[in-house]
């Protein structure tokens, strides 16, 4: 007998998940906050080149997940064993997977936002980056530090300030990455205030005004964007930690209810899309697993090294690392540049920009970063590579930037 497997979330987590369960013999529920999908990896290039927003973005139900139901609603809570939305539907599951992931200023969607007013605020932020004269950036993290490269491509001339709480930005980061930062900040003429916070909460493009820092100090800018993650949306399920993941045990299931598993908001891993292909793998076996009363599997990260983002972009076109110690097998990555490379990357470092343009993965016995590397990651920018998700640039030819 047909089972019900719900999935809240519907974006690269929930799809991916979603994609691994149709087709098993039970129905699948998605649950999707808003009726479009938005490619997180160009949230920061649509900021500040709107118009290529529609590229990033499937407003068609061609990223839905064949033979899976979707609905579109916003998840309330839990009531034994159904999803209550806010709209008073009560959705009945047999398993029930968290796939909801984080937020992160407008750099993402807000909850339940529709495509016109996510397109409005794109096109409002974007249009105050281009003429700026000052754009202030609240948090330091990876898309703060992305975020202020893609404003640098698109406007030369603003004074960029990165407002960091703590003592740097990427605080994560090792010495010799931490030097390959503040470096390409100097290179890129972008400031980095430590030990302050902006008391603005939410963006901001207009005419200047004054911003107050928690030091006291104050900042006049026309723009202020946020850009640091405001939590994981787990706690729907009354089952989250105070930053929003989910605590599960060795087989990604919820430590406090068994029919519950969850997908990038688990206490377990960073959200990263390498990790979610793989926990989308464990977590739909052991629903399977779970709805057959067979024994379930232990989660295995394939990239358990991986302790925090792979790559760092600063503009797109500009800079981009790849933090190749941190995979399997780092020191080829290094020692097997160019022009030791396979032959067919030789375009890539020939080609191009210029001349002796660095490759994807930089010279031999260099570190991958630079400008090659930066057009291997752009490769992404508006393809969902192994996800198996489609439909980017279907926005509808009324929203056309």
């Amino acid at each position: 007998m047909a089972k019900e497997i719900v999935i809240v979330g519907g974006g690269i987590s929930g799809l991916m998940t979603g994609k691994l369960l149709v087709g098993k013999g039970h129905n699948v529920t998605i649950l999707a906050d808003v009726p479009y999908f938005e490619w997180p990896l160009a949230g920061s290039y649509s900021l500040a080149h709107p118009e290529q927003f529609n590229k990033a973005v499937s407003a068609t139900e061609q990223h839905h997940v064949m033979g899976a139901k979707t609905i579109i609603g916003i998840a309330a809570g839990l009531e034994g064993n159904s999803l209550k939305l806010q709209d008073g539907t009560s959705l009945p599951f047999d398993a029930l997977v968290a796939a909801t992931g984080y937020r992160a200023g407008p750099v993402r969607p807000s909850l339940g936002q529709s495509l016109e007013e996510r397109r409005a605020e794109v096109l409002a932020i974007g249009g105050g980056i281009k003429t700026a004269k000052t754009v202030i950036i609240g948090g330091g993290g990876p898309i703060g530090v992305e975020l202020a490269g893609d404003i640098r491509e698109a406007n030369k001339d603003a004074r960029i300030i990165i407002v960091v709480r703590g003592e740097r930005a990427l605080s994560y980061l090792n010495n010799k990455y931490t030097g390959k930062l503040m470096k390409q900040m100097s290179a890129m003429n972008i400031e980095i205030m430590a030990n302050d916070t902006v008391d603005e909460k939410t963006w901001y493009a207009g005419e200047a005004k004054d911003f107050k820092l928690t030091s006291g100090q104050t900042i006049r800018a026309e723009v202020y964007i946020p850009a640091f993650t405001s939590g994981f949306d787990g706690g729907f399920t009354g089952l989250a930690n105070e930053r929003g993941l989910i605590p599960v045990n060795e087989f990604l299931q919820s430590t406090g209810k068994e029919k519950v598993f969850a997908v990038g908001c688990s206490d377990q891993e960073f959200a990263a899309v390498m990790k979610i292909e793989g926990q989308a793998k464990t977590v739909s076996k052991n629903v399977l697993a779970l709805l057959s009363n067979k024994a379930l599997a232990a989660h295995k990260d394939a990239f358990a090294e991986m302790t925090h983002p792979l790559t760092q972009k600063i503009g797109q076109h500009s800079y981009t690392w790849i933090e190749y110690e941190m995979m399997p097998p780092g020191p080829l990555l290094k020692c097997c540049g160019f022009p030791f490379c396979c032959t067919c990357c030789w375009p890539l470092a020939l080609c191009g920009v210029g001349l002796c343009h660095p490759c994807a993965f930089g010279f031999c016995c260099g570190d991958p970063e630079g400008q090659g590397t930066a057009a291997l990651t752009r490769m992404l920018l508006h393809g969902t590579g192994n996800t198996g998700i489609k439909g980017l640039g279907s926005a509808p030819k009324q929203l056309a930037m």
